[in-house]
């Protein structure tokens, strides 16, 4: 999977991403290999002088190859912020393949370092539904570096995967952040590869 996004300030309390994402499949039986592009679009807004956050994101498919589905979704999330040190975060999605929805918990043990953990009920396009869990840990390089990785494992109906992700973000200026990740996972016959090149305030 590749992924280009772009966040900007729209107003103080108010920003915006787009972004573009292009997923490949390599299947090593007689499927060959699926393809989807897909453009989102995010709003999110500060509550509470910046302790909540609630967001929409809109995304849609540009095009497909192979046998893979539609992939039109619309998802509505919130995040509060319950302690310094403690975030929780909660949000529902519907779309041509379905509904679902998922909850998350970040944790900062010191300045430097934060782990987070999430579980969503997701729909893939031949495997069904299932569930996502995912586990990770940020750490903070330089003022204007972070470096993370996580463990995703995915349960659905039809098959079982696991991902490993690793990534950085960059801050040149205090509004804009690029970002950088590399994913792959393995399910049965297949092969996933996911790189993303991201970039937001």
């Amino acid at each position: 999977i590749g992924t280009a996004q772009y966040y900007t300030d729209i107003r103080s309390e108010l920003r915006g991403a787009i972004e573009l994402q292009d997923r490949r499949e390599n299947n090593y039986d007689a499927l060959g290999e699926t393809r989807e592009s897909l453009l989102g679009v995010k709003l999110e807004k500060d509550l509470r002088k910046g302790r909540d956050k609630v967001y929409v994101i809109q995304q849609v498919t540009l095009s497909k190859k192979g046998d893979v589905a539609d992939n039109n979704k619309t998802t509505l999330g919130y995040e509060t912020q319950i302690r310094k040190d403690l975030k929780v975060a909660a949000e529902v999605f519907g779309s041509n393949r379905g509904a679902g929805g998922g909850l998350g918990v970040n944790w900062d043990a010191n300045d430097r370092a934060s782990f987070y953990t999430k579980v969503s009920n997701d729909i893939d396009s031949n495997a069904g539904r299932g569930i996502t869990t995912t586990v990770g840990g940020n750490w903070k390089a330089t003022s204007q570096l972070d470096i993370y990785s996580e463990k995703q494992f995915q349960s659905l109906q039809r098959e079982r995967s696991t991902s490993d992700v690793y990534g950085v973000n960059y801050k040149p200026h205090e509004n804009q952040t690029i970002g950088l990740s590399y994913s792959t996972g393995t399910v049965r016959h297949k092969h996933r590869d996911q790189l993303s090149l991201n970039g937001g305030s």
